[in-house]
């Protein structure tokens, strides 16, 4: 399934400081059971498929800086686990984030009040939108639905594999507050619950938590103190946390805890997502692609004076258009007048490089003489 790979004599002197040996070899990716595919492996190009019945919980934790694939990853996770999978997915969404998407992937929408009902009766995917309410009872109302799961899954009673999952996306730390999220984190992965959870900040996520969570996924990070503990607590080597800082955008560190007490430590060249549901593409110049959200294109219209509508109708062209480049992106900003310096300082925020936008400046504005 895999394919072969050329490797330099430069290459091969780094090899013994990455951790690829535990890719996982054929035999095992053709052997798992609901798998999830995810992407293929930085060094053997294999394709992975997350296995989360041979992980010691299904618990999930996806870290990394905004536009490095996070959350490309978290959407394709829940396209899969929801549509292809079989599990029951439910969404708690804070912010509105998720809207869109959730009812293009098929999505049903659910009240604080419906949110178990719903859950009960079959699987799929079931959004909840806290949006609406004031900001200090959205937390109260989702550690209500959490607690009403909690007390369904036990009266369920002990599962021999995963089911449901619970996804929160950063608003999981404000549930901190209340013990209902270390309840689940502890006793949920017996009742077939798992929790989904990101962040932009290792961190975030407390001891006691990171210690509990089987599955984990690294994208591109500066956090040199959550690195730090991430790499006590999976026994990483400098080169592997030298490597986090200098994956590519759309590549991550894989970790996985095992059943077999085995401990996969690898890197995904790029992980594959769900175009239509995850993210905007932009080609920033050779074989570079960068993923963002949409509210990350908006935010840096806005930023360089765009108005509402002509944001909109710039994000209608990129969503329409499937294949996007950032020469096309600034040509199209300068065309409805964008002011080129905080135009720069929003691409930067972005990660994007300087020497990029250089190179796709220059020909975008070739292409309007």
């Amino acid at each position: 399934m895999g394919r072969s790979a050329t490797i330099s004599s430069s290459e091969i002197s780094k090899l013994a400081h990455f951790p690829h040996f535990g890719e996982p070899d054929t035999e095992s990716i053709l052997s798992a059971r609901r798998e999830i595919y995810v992407g293929g492996a930085s060094f053997t190009a294999a394709p992975l498929f997350l296995d989360i019945s041979s992980a010691i919980n299904p618990h999930i934790f996806v870290f990394g800086m905004s536009g490095s694939g996070k959350s490309y990853l978290l959407k394709s996770l829940i396209v899969r686990m929801a549509m292809f999978s079989n599990y029951r997915v439910v969404l708690i969404d804070f912010t509105g984030e998720y809207s869109g998407f959730s009812d293009d992937a098929g999505g049903e929408r659910v009240s604080v009040r419906t949110a178990v009902r719903a859950w009960r009766r079959r699987r799929g995917l079931f959004y909840l939108d806290l949006s609406g309410l004031a900001e200090a009872e959205r937390s109260i109302a989702a550690a209500k639905v959490l607690e009403s799961i909690s007390e369904q899954m036990r009266r369920n009673g002990v599962a021999q594999e995963p089911s449901t999952f619970i996804v929160l996306d950063e608003a999981w730390k404000v549930l901190l507050k209340c013990d209902v999220l270390e309840t689940m984190i502890r006793e949920s992965r017996k009742y077939g619950v798992g929790l989904v959870l990101a962040s932009q900040i290792i961190g975030d996520i407390d001891e006691k938590f990171l210690a509990n969570i089987a599955t984990i996924f690294v994208f591109r990070t500066h956090d040199a103190a959550g690195l730090g503990r991430l790499g006590a607590a999976y026994s990483m080597d400098d080169g592997a946390m030298r490597q986090i800082k200098e994956l590519d955008v759309g590549g991550c560190m894989f970790l996985q805890l095992r059943k077999d007490s085995q401990r996969q430590c690898f890197v995904i060249g790029r992980v594959m997502g769900v175009k239509r549901y995850c993210a905007i593409v932009l080609n920033c110049g050779g074989d570079m692609e960068m993923s963002f959200e949409e509210r990350e294109i908006a935010e840096m219209a806005r930023h360089a004076g765009v108005g509402e509508d002509a944001t909109k109708a710039l994000l209608a062209r990129i969503k329409e258009s499937g294949a996007y480049s950032l020469q096309r992106l600034l040509a199209d900003l300068v065309g409805i007048g964008a002011d080129r310096g905080r135009m720069l300082e929003a691409l930067r925020r972005m990660r994007i490089t300087d020497e990029q936008i250089a190179d796709a400046f220059s020909a975008a504005v070739a292409g309007m003489v």
